[in-house]
């Protein structure tokens, strides 16, 4: 069942999340239901699940496939690291995105995951000041939010972006990350993937001794969202102080 939130404007986000109903993510989008924060902020949105889980109010919609992803081990740019094997989930969810087509009413879309603390409003003065030019680009707009490249808690891209996406993916190799995947597919189609930092800080958006957001538990600078907090306490205490700058 879809949900509104806020009056559609410009730079109308439809804003999608995919929980795994074991976890913890649960109840976390429970509290941003109950305080009407993150992806019920948006301009409308909807959340997907296996099976279907009842919210408190609302119900998540039904994504046909398992959501059980094992960890693997990738090797690139020299370096070895642990990663779930997420692509197969995401490809899936991005399909149901795509065939219930709310995302076409709306001009940007925005994939969250329950454990980022993520303020719309935010987002909507980055994409409104950077991108007001962003309709007659061919493809439209993928961000990456990271300088390593795209990271997976929070993916935006334009409405256009999404439709060249869904024209073309059955082309693009899957592979095991998510946002990999993504990034990679939305270039390879011809998507403009363009680089902003203020969009999310990430704490495993590092190398080494580099770390892009070192202060990223903090909340209290200017991204438009947070990740992770995994509890309900760190949750909030996160949002409280993001709302408090």
């Amino acid at each position: 069942m879809a949900s509104e939130g806020a009056s559609k404007g410009q730079d109308s986000l439809w804003c999608v999340t995919l929980i795994t109903p074991w976890s913890e993510e649960k109840l976390l989008l429970q509290i941003a239901q109950a305080q009407g924060k993150s992806v019920y902020q948006c301009d409308g949105h909807a959340v997907y699940s296996n099976p279907v889980v009842d919210l408190g109010g609302s119900e998540t919609r039904l994504l046909g496939v398992d959501l059980h992803c094992p960890t693997v081990t990738v090797h690139t740019d020299g370096i070895s690291y642990e990663a779930t094997d997420s692509a197969g989930v995401f490809a899936k969810l991005w399909e149901r995105v795509i065939s219930d087509g709310d995302f076409r009413d709306h001009d940007w879309v925005v994939k969250v995951h329950p454990d980022v603390v993520f303020l719309p409003d935010r987002l909507k003065a980055i994409l409104s000041s950077s991108y007001a030019e962003e309709g007659p680009l061919d493809n439209g707009i993928l961000l990456s939010n990271c300088k390593l490249g795209l990271h997976g808690p929070l993916e935006v891209m334009s409405t256009r972006a999404l439709e060249v996406y869904a024209a073309g993916h059955q082309r693009c190799e899957l592979g095991h990350q998510e946002d990999v995947y993504l990034q990679k597919c939305a270039k390879d189609l011809g998507v403009s993937v363009v680089n902003n930092f203020d969009v999310l800080a990430d704490k495993f958006c590092y190398r080494g001794d580099w770390h892009q957001t070192p202060d990223w538990f903090k909340c209290t600078d200017k991204h438009a969202a947070f990740h992770p907090f995994k509890s309900a306490e760190a949750y909030l205490l996160c949002l409280q102080a993001a709302e408090a700058r």
